[in-house]
Parts: C-alpha cells; structure tokens; sequence
C-alpha cells in the first residue's frame, strides 16, 4: 500500500525533523536516502529503515500513523518496527550500540527552539524502554 502525499498530514516540526532523522540513518549506513522509503527488503536497508521509524517515534512522538505515511507504509509495518527494533537492542550489543549512535545524532538534529520540548527523551538516556 503506497500512501502519498505525506506533508499534508505531519506536523511540520515533525515532518523536518523526521526527514533530518531519514539523512541521519541513511548517511549512518552509507545508504541513498531514497532507500529509506523503497520496497527494498535487503537486510541493511530494512535495519536502517526500522531503526529511522523507531527515531521518530521515540524522539519526536509521531505517530504509527504518521510515520507510516511518512515512509510510504502501513501503521502496522511502523508497529513491527518498533516492536523489532526494541527486541534487537536486548539481543544484539552491536544492534545496540547502532541504534544507540543513531540516537544520540538524533539529538543534533533537533532545532534549538524545540529543545525543551525533547529534553526528556534525552535525558533518560534509555532509547529502548516505552
């Protein structure tokens, strides 16, 4: 299911910072930015593409909905996301540390006059709890 038109329902905040989230994981894993939003199932283009979902709902609190329409998917392919990303950072310490790096790049992506908004996430330090 392609959605389209995906601006004109994200805030847009959210709709900058998710896009600043995309370039961030894409330029982690030396990947095209298009990538994060194809059919694609090679395995470093999904790991990037979950963990981009997972950003931006634990940084910026979009939701399922959102994020689905952003990456041009369903809320229950962003639910599964989620749910593999969390699993994999409690199985997997390099999965971990990736998902780890990605988030603390995260925090620079966030614009000064929004800081306050985010400070929470970022203080607690732990990217992998509800």
């Amino acid at each position: 299911m392609k959605l389209q038109n995906a601006k004109a329902h994200i805030p847009t905040d959210d709709f900058f910072i998710a896009n600043a989230i995309i370039n961030h994981a894409s330029d982690y894993f030396h990947l095209e930015r298009g990538e994060m939003k194809s059919d694609s199932r090679q395995l470093e283009i999904v790991k990037a593409r979950h963990i981009a979902m997972y950003a931006c709902w634990k940084t910026i609190g979009m939701s399922c909905a959102n994020i689905g329409s952003f990456f041009c998917r369903d809320h229950a392919t962003v639910l599964h996301a989620i749910t593999s990303v969390k699993n994999q950072v409690e199985l997997n310490s390099i999965y971990r540390r990736q998902v780890s790096e990605i988030m603390e790049g995260v925090k620079n992506l966030i614009p000064e006059s929004a800081i306050e908004e985010y400070e929470e996430v970022f203080q607690e330090n732990d990217f992998y709890t509800n």
